[in-house]
């Protein structure tokens, strides 16, 4: 079996996790976020990388402190998957004063406004 040593490759998984997370921060800065959204966006799928290679530089023992809020991003990601099957309308969109936009969808004739 594959297994880490304690000195240099370690590291390497450190730095890389690092790195990664890094580079998902630089993407949140208000400049790239707004000019460059896409970018942001797909920057962001790098927390696979992340949590594998922080996995692999603490060791999975430790890394179990973690699981409890991945395993909750992980739920969400689930319930935004089965959300985003659903098949709504446009109904209507509009620039606002302030540069938001704003859009309305029909509603969901099961879905009751709270």
């Amino acid at each position: 079996t594959f297994k880490w040593s304690k000195v240099g490759i370690s590291n390497v998984a450190g730095v890389v996790a690092l790195l990664a997370g890094l580079t998902m921060w630089a993407a949140t800065l208000p400049r790239i976020r707004r000019k460059f959204f896409e970018l942001f966006f797909y920057i962001h799928h790098l927390y696979i990388v992340f949590v594998v290679f922080f996995v692999l530089h603490v060791g999975f023992s430790y890394s179990c402190i973690m699981l409890p809020g991945f395993y909750l991003f992980l739920v969400d990601r689930y319930l935004r998957f089965l959300q985003s099957q659903q098949k709504i309308q446009l109904v209507s969109a509009r620039v606002l004063p302030c540069e938001a936009v704003e859009l309305n969808f029909s509603k969901n004739p099961g879905e009751d406004c709270q």
